[in-house]
């Protein structure tokens, strides 16, 4: 989850990966809303689907979270790798469970804001 420590540690040109290693990239979300029928009361709810895109020249086989300066991403599902032949920028398609905003007050205390991929 995100710490105080975690968050100093990241300079805004570096990813967090699975909580142990930095890594040079950037990170992009998306979130997207869907009305979906409640099956037992008929009512309607929102399921809110997280997509991104990391770029790194760090290749991780088996990424689980992402952390920024300024976002935090949880059950993490790569869907696709791109590679190319004139750099060494790995391009991550992904989708997750988690994502988290963090913001920070006057006194440096960071808070967050959780969406995430579930029925509410």
């Amino acid at each position: 989850m995100i710490t105080n420590q975690n968050v100093d540690k990241i300079e805004t040109d570096e990813v967090l990966l699975n909580g142990t290693i930095v890594a040079k990239g950037s990170v992009s979300v998306s979130l997207e809303g869907e009305l979906v029928e409640d099956e037992l009361t008929g009512e309607p709810n929102q399921l809110i689907h997280i997509n991104g895109v990391m770029e790194s020249g760090y290749y991780i086989p088996d990424l689980d979270t992402i952390e920024t300066n300024r976002y935090y991403i949880e059950g993490v599902a790569v869907s696709q790798e791109r590679y190319g032949s004139l750099d060494n920028t790995i391009i991550y398609n992904f989708s997750a469970r988690l994502f988290q905003v963090k913001f920070q007050d006057e006194r440096n205390k960071y808070y967050k804001v959780d969406k995430n991929d579930e029925q509410s």
